[in-house]
């Protein structure tokens, strides 16, 4: 256990790195890095067990999902809770008074809201400190193409796309014709040495 401790906190410790960097910390002594690696291996620690508490608090048996995930997020301070979720809506509605009949467009509205918190966090990926990260990271700036498009385009310009035939890239291989001649099989036991050692069928 704690050699495999001791691999995930390496494995930490460059993400710790590039985030101080992005941050604008250029250096930082051993201990105090030592000390942001186990309070983010903490937390991701906690995060996870908190994912599968919520997990296992399911009345059905099942894998953790999204919803889960946004419970343990929002337990864990990373995104903020909404001011009432919306069963809890729902419920202050039921007790106010008589069904109201556009409640299911209100009901749209505080799912909608219920998941402010998640947009944020995605924002946050696509804003300008996640690129500077990344930037500093040395990792590549996300272009819109993946990698099998920016492929395809390549040999496209190039007019050479007979590498890509038969793949999932390129069109399907022609079939050869019933009345082709292909040389006969010949097996290894026919195969004999002759005048110095060369190989030819008997």
């Amino acid at each position: 256990m704690s050699q495999e401790r001791d691999l995930h906190r390496a494995l930490l410790r460059p993400a710790v790195i590039y985030t101080l960097r992005a941050a604008g910390f250029h250096s930082t002594k051993p201990t105090v890095l030592d000390t942001l690696t186990d309070l983010a291996e903490r937390y991701l620690s906690l995060l996870a067990s908190t994912t599968a508490a919520y997990t296992a608090s399911s009345p059905l048996p099942r894998e953790a999902n999204l919803t889960d995930v946004r419970l343990a997020l929002t337990d864990c301070g990373a995104i903020r809770p909404v001011a009432a979720s919306a069963a809890e809506e729902a419920w202050a509605e039921r007790l106010r008074g008589p069904a109201q009949p556009d409640l299911p467009r209100k009901q749209q509205e505080e799912d909608k809201a219920d998941l402010r918190g998640v947009r944020d966090f995605i924002q946050w990926f696509d804003g300008p400190q996640f690129a500077e990260a990344r930037r500093i990271a040395g990792m590549p700036v996300p272009s819109g193409d993946d990698f099998l498009c920016a492929l395809r385009k390549k040999f496209a310009k190039t007019g050479d796309e007979s590498r890509l035939v038969g793949t999932v890239l390129g069109r399907e291989m022609e079939k050869k014709e019933e009345g082709e001649q292909r040389p006969p099989d010949i097996l290894v036991s026919e195969w004999r040495p002759k005048n110095g050692g060369d190989a030819v069928p008997s």
